[in-house]
């Protein structure tokens, strides 16, 4: 639940008052408690044919002074409203913004992209990645766990992802993701201390942030990766084909179920 904390200078709940101030309704403003958080179009594609998304032009993101999300779809899951964003890329613009959508009635979070994977021992081309906990001194999770460089999964939405990642029949594995906001400064000494700690993948901090954001804020949390690249090769594009693809569509899948069993 979202609590104001004066501590602060700035605050989400400036913002939803800044946009009533510039004619925007109140009710407008305000989200369903379901929210998918994702970059992958074929993540989009599978949660517009199972929630019949509709484009929505959310008013608060032209008032947001630091992020706004890229794109925004409503629609429905279980008789329930969800929205869909594609939202800021990085660990401190996905933390402003979440922080935006528990201001304004987000209870539920679920973050589904791809990560770097740390080798096929690791983690294969199209296996799912569930991350049992992220590590590393980047991003911006230090500010809500301080202290912290190892922050774990949110165990309801960890347990009820899990269960759905077995009813459908996924191939997937649970571990640690690392994490490194500079993608052109990852080094094979990097990869392998992460290994040593327990990862299976890296990504660029937003996992910390958003497993942090929900021991602050009491929220359900959950994210399913997968890789696109694997750092033993480097970058190369065929990665992304139509096991990529069908492996965004199954985690679209999951994360539907998921929501169902919370």
């Amino acid at each position: 639940m979202y609590k104001k904390d004066d501590a602060f200078i700035i605050k989400p709940e400036d913002i939803r008052k800044e946009a009533i101030a510039a004619g925007s309704l109140p009710e407008a403003l305000q989200i369903p408690g379901s929210i998918f958080l994702t970059f992958n179009c074929g993540i989009i594609e599978k949660l517009k044919e199972t929630c019949g998304l509709h484009d929505w032009d959310w008013p608060l993101g032209k008032h947001s002074p630091y992020v706004s999300p890229r794109k925004c779809w409503k629609g429905t899951a279980h008789d329930h409203g969800v929205c869909v964003f594609v939202p800021p890329m990085g660990a401190s613009p996905i933390a402003a913004f979440c922080e935006e959508l528990v201001c304004l009635g987000a209870n539920t979070i679920f973050l589904l992209c791809a990560s770097w994977g740390l080798g096929e021992k690791y983690l294969k081309k199209g296996q799912i990645h569930l991350p049992s906990f992220a590590f590393g001194q980047d991003g911006t999770s230090s500010h809500y766990s301080p202290g912290e460089i190892k922050v774990p999964a949110e165990p309801k939405s960890f347990n009820a992802l899990s269960c759905a990642l077995d009813k459908l029949g996924a191939d997937w594995k649970q571990g640690g993701v690392g994490c490194c906001e500079a993608f052109y400064r990852i080094t094979p000494e990097m990869v392998d201390a992460y290994r040593k700690q327990g990862c299976l993948s890296m990504e660029n901090g937003e996992v910390a942030v958003l497993y942090s954001l929900a021991k602050v804020y009491k929220i359900d949390v959950g994210v399913l990766l997968q890789p696109y690249i694997d750092l033993e090769h480097g970058w190369d594009p065929s990665f992304m084909d139509d096991t990529y693809r069908d492996t965004c569509h199954l985690q679209a899948r999951v994360a539907i179920e998921a929501l169902e069993m919370l």
